[in-house]
């Protein structure tokens, strides 16, 4: 096969994983290479257009010998029944996208609050019907502990966060870092951590403050030694997104000037003792272990005692070998 047939194939039988069929644009965006390829603009690899890729969907032996397509949507032979999966899924979606949004429009309220994303499934529309509505979320450095506690009881008091065995459409809040660390390189399970990156192309920024979406996706362009074609997300449209208006600006300056310097400091102190506290009473926590599924530092939150990266990757490689059969 041609290094561009594997990568097609590749991103087919990424997203064959999770019931999801692709369009040709999408295999373009979500070309993946392994082993990793010089990011350098003279790289073959980097420079395959979509027309090239639409080509090789329609010409390449190869390609036709492990898919098949439909509708203007390519997914793996015999697997025809996740086309209904995904317009399910879409629809299934759509609420859930609104109810992110209310949310979003709260939670901006929150002092130190940069960005507010919707991340995992949701954010390509890909969520089962009891899904819940992951955030990702980044913070002013210093005031993590203090933003964490402000969206928990926020969200407590709306009671729209998720908890016990309460998840339909419940806010998941499991991932918070600061502006110190944007780089997520830091937190990858494995090399490459397949799933990871494409995980973080997929976070869905509803609302930015400072240009820190651009910042964070450029912080992040290591991704693109595996999966070269990747963008920032563009899958929010004017509808989906939430800016900051002259009164939620206004109360945000006001909470910012009143929690900043010492008294900022001293409620920082206090609000991080009580929340390790509680996390250390966790003595089966994923956070005792060698590994990234749980982090708590005062640049990174991330609560995953259930990370599923290393079955993906695994289950990838499994079925990335069947090509070769």
């Amino acid at each position: 096969m041609t290094d561009l047939e594997k990568a097609i194939l590749a991103a087919v039988i990424y997203f064959d994983m999770f019931a999801y069929p692709l369009t040709a644009t999408e295999i373009w965006q979500g070309l993946y290479f392994e082993p990793a390829i010089d990011n350098s603009p003279t790289n073959k690899q980097d420079a395959y257009s979509i027309a090239e890729v639409i080509k090789c969907l329609q010409t390449s032996n190869n390609i036709k010998r492990y898919t098949t397509s439909q509708n203007g949507f390519y997914f793996r032979q015999g697997r025809s029944e996740i086309l209904a999966t995904r317009h399910q899924r879409y629809l299934i979606g759509q609420p859930k996208w609104r109810r992110a949004c209310w949310i979003i429009k709260i939670l901006r309220l929150t002092p130190f609050v940069h960005l507010l994303a919707v991340c995992n499934k949701i954010a390509y529309d890909n969520a089962d019907d009891d899904s819940d509505i992951d955030l990702f979320i980044i913070i002013k450095p210093g005031r993590i502990w203090t933003a964490r506690m402000i969206v928990t009881l926020i969200t407590s008091l709306l009671g729209v966060r998720r908890h016990g065995d309460k998840i339909k459409d419940r806010a998941c809040l499991s991932f918070y870092i600061t502006e110190r660390a944007l780089d997520l390189a830091q937190l990858a399970h494995t090399t490459p951590d397949t799933h990871f990156m494409y995980w973080i192309t997929q976070i869905a920024p509803i609302f930015s403050l400072n240009n820190t979406q651009s910042t964070f996706w450029q912080a992040n362009n290591w991704i693109k030694k595996h999966l070269p074609n990747s963008t920032s997300y563009q899958g929010v449209d004017y509808q989906r997104q939430v800016t900051n208006g002259v009164l939620t600006n206004l109360v945000r300056r006001m909470e910012e000037k009143i929690l900043s310097g010492w008294v900022g400091d001293k409620l920082e102190e206090k609000l991080k003792k009580l929340q390790l506290k509680k996390m250390s009473a966790k003595t089966k926590s994923a956070r005792w272990q060698d590994n990234t599924d749980v982090v708590v530092t005062d640049d990174v939150l991330k609560f995953h005692e259930r990370d599923a990266r290393v079955k993906w990757r695994q289950e990838f490689i499994k079925r990335l070998a069947t090509l070769e059969n």
